[in-house]
């Protein structure tokens, strides 16, 4: 007999045990032989693990299995490995998000939440029309948290639909456990969304806090994100008309100079992107996740912060003085009205041009006399009229700006879209 056919008969005769062939040697996976003087055990066991050694050092002394078999064996699990990490990536669904972000700041990897036991609870309801929730209802609305009822995920935790046990549809977020980002991101949204209502805003209904767990009840916007228009909806860009689009501007600029100059303390979003607005039912702008927002006294020009945002909207100073300001919302605003106009992600650019982004290419576009350039495909088949483009263009341009100096207020830049859709109203009614 073989010393490899003596090494799998030793083998089956033990059920119990869990070997390998490594090295081309017989090895035991509960234990490391090399090192069995370290592995304490009664007498069966070190007589096992002799035998082990012993056929073992008999089968690389055979040169039973030689080493290109064992590369060649190799290569094979390779390849499997390889081909399994394809077909998981290609079946894996893909969740279009309702709100959420890959920001600059560090983030943590959320990871489905499990509901734990805790004797401790708290929650917080903001709409008078909603009765007590716990922590236990909000695990039955989403089917303890299926990932069929995910519709958005981000940095910090998931975004459920989920349905009320009196048949109200809501958005839950869950944030994270044992993240500190994660339970500052609870404490921004709680000081800000519970106590602020605008309707350019996303109302947060209620609020439950057990243990380490955390989740924040919105309302549930139907629709999904200004983003999900823009660049996901075959659709979208078509049903987004010019008009559709000022709109949208003009409802988060109203929200934002809300925020900046009227609400007390003032509140520095930081965070304002497409993926962040969601659109309403008459394409109204509802500004969501404030997870990233600062309280700011009005003696203040800016706070000290960690660099924190979207790439691609981030004002340029953030990172060079750790600092965010309101003329950082500004900037943010800026790019997002670019992103309206164009239909382009802030990183891209049109491929025959050789600005790396979108800010960039605009602003080039608009120095050279090329502003019908800039102007998303869709919408060039009807309109906008040239004048309004380049109003448009104009307030985006000034947001823009590299200097915080020289962009205007978020009350400024709403004027001056509240007084281009009165011009085009009154253009559409002349006409009519």
């Amino acid at each position: 007999m073989s010393d490899k056919e003596v090494a799998h008969r030793y083998i089956s005769s033990r059920p119990g045990r869990s070997y390998r062939l490594q090295e081309g040697a017989l090895h035991d996976e509960r234990t490391d032989y090399n090192h069995s003087s370290r592995v304490k055990g009664n007498n069966h066991t070190q007589i096992e693990d002799y035998h082990v050694h012993h056929y073992n050092r008999r089968l690389l002394a055979s040169g039973t299995i030689s080493p290109p078999i064992i590369a060649i064996l190799s290569g094979v699990a390779v390849f499997l490995g390889v081909i399994l990490l394809a077909l998981m990536l290609v079946c894996r669904k893909k969740v279009k998000p309702w709100f959420g972000r890959l920001r600059l700041c560090a983030s943590i990897s959320p990871s489905i939440p499990r509901l734990k036991k805790s004797r401790s609870e708290r929650s917080q309801i903001f709409d008078p029309s909603l009765k007590a929730i716990s922590m236990r209802e909000i695990a039955k609305a989403t089917d303890n948290f299926s990932p069929r009822k995910l519709i958005g995920d981000g940095g910090f935790g998931f975004v459920y639909k989920a349905t009320l046990s009196d048949g109200r549809i809501v958005a839950v977020k869950t944030l994270v456990a044992d993240g500190i980002q994660g339970k500052r991101e609870f404490e921004a949204e709680m000081s800000t969304l519970g106590h602020i209502k605008h309707p350019n805003l996303v109302e947060l209904l209620a609020f439950c806090k057990a243990g380490d767990d955390r989740a924040l009840v919105y309302e549930y916007i139907a629709n999904g994100s200004l983003d999900t228009w823009l660049h996901e909806r075959e659709d979208g860009p078509r049903l987004l008309t010019w008009e559709r689009r000022i709109k949208l501007a003009h409802g988060t600029a109203k929200v934002l100079a809300y925020l900046h100059h009227e609400y007390e303390p003032h509140v520095i979003h930081r965070d304002i992107k497409s993926s962040n607005i969601l659109v309403g039912k008459d394409f109204e702008a509802k500004l969501a996740d404030f997870g990233l927002a600062r309280h700011m006294s009005p003696l203040l020009s800016h706070v000290s912060t960690e660099a924190a945002g979207t790439l691609g909207y981030v004002a340029p100073e953030c990172n060079m003085t750790m600092s965010a300001s309101r003329k950082s919302d500004v900037y943010s605003f800026g790019v997002l009205m670019l992103e309206l106009v164009s239909g382009c992600r802030p990183n891209t650019a049109p491929e025959n041009s050789k600005c790396g982004t979108l800010v960039k290419w605009t602003h080039y576009a608009i120095a050279s006399g090329k502003q019908m350039d800039t102007i998303d495909p869709v919408l060039k088949e009807r309109g906008p009229p040239f004048k309004e483009l380049t109003t448009f263009l104009k307030i985006a341009s000034l947001c823009t700006s590299d200097s915080p100096d020289n962009r205007p207020t978020m009350k400024e830049a709403l004027q001056q879209l509240s007084q281009l859709r009165t011009e085009i109203a009154q253009v559409r009614n002349h006409t009519e």
